[in-house]
């Protein structure tokens, strides 16, 4: 974990030494980096839920005003854990409400904003959706990216997609102050697109 003026930064380079880790999706592990990227060390592992089915894997972090790491995770649902103690230790990952349906989640601090991807059709689960449509939302949560206030944050849809191959949402701000989220996704005729849509708040 890097973090800088309150956003997480840097690059996750293999490390040798931890090959073994490789490709296990039922662990989510933390990595830090003192020098720039240069070289990393395991700090920790967050726990995961045995009740949870699925793959972990994708996480994304943000560091709230209140210095606390809040981590989502890639599950049929959000997966949610929290560390104040800089990454050392970590609460169990639990299920969140927040549906992704196997998607991961991109936090950017606003207040923290929450770009996801809600993929009907792609899994068992959303066989229980109850008609809601393929798309890329956001959601706005407190300057500390608390799991309640996602929670208990309105959709704001950004872009409906044809199917459910898509998703993979990132969002930046621009000098004007508006947000820029780009994703992909395929259309009919196996058209692959990057699509970006400017918005504001």
């Amino acid at each position: 974990v890097g973090t800088r003026d309150h956003q997480v930064r840097g690059h996750l380079k293999t490390d040798p030494e931890e090959r073994g880790h490789v490709g296990d999706e039922r662990r989510v592990l933390v990595a830090e980096s003192t020098d720039n990227r240069a070289s990393w060390h395991l700090l920790s592992e967050i726990p995961p839920d045995g009740a949870s089915s699925g793959q972990l894997c994708e996480p994304h972090l943000v560091e709230g005003a209140d210095g606390v790491l809040r981590c989502y995770v890639r599950n049929v649902n959000l997966q949610y854990a929290e560390s104040s103690d800089g990454g050392r230790t970590w609460s169990n990952l639990k299920p969140t409400s927040i549906a992704c349906w196997d998607s991961p989640a991109h936090l950017m601090r606003l207040r923290v904003l929450m770009t996801c991807a809600r993929r009907i059709g792609w899994s068992v689960a959303a066989a229980k959706a109850g008609g809601r449509k393929t798309c890329v939302y956001a959601l706005l949560g407190d300057k500390n990216g608390s799991l309640e206030s996602f929670e208990a944050a309105k959709e704001i849809p950004l872009y409906f997609t044809p199917n459910s191959d898509m998703g993979y949402a990132s969002t930046a701000q621009t000098s004007d102050g508006s947000l820029v989220t780009v994703l992909y996704s395929h259309h009919c005729g196996g058209a692959a697109l990057v699509v970006a849509v400017k918005w504001g708040l």
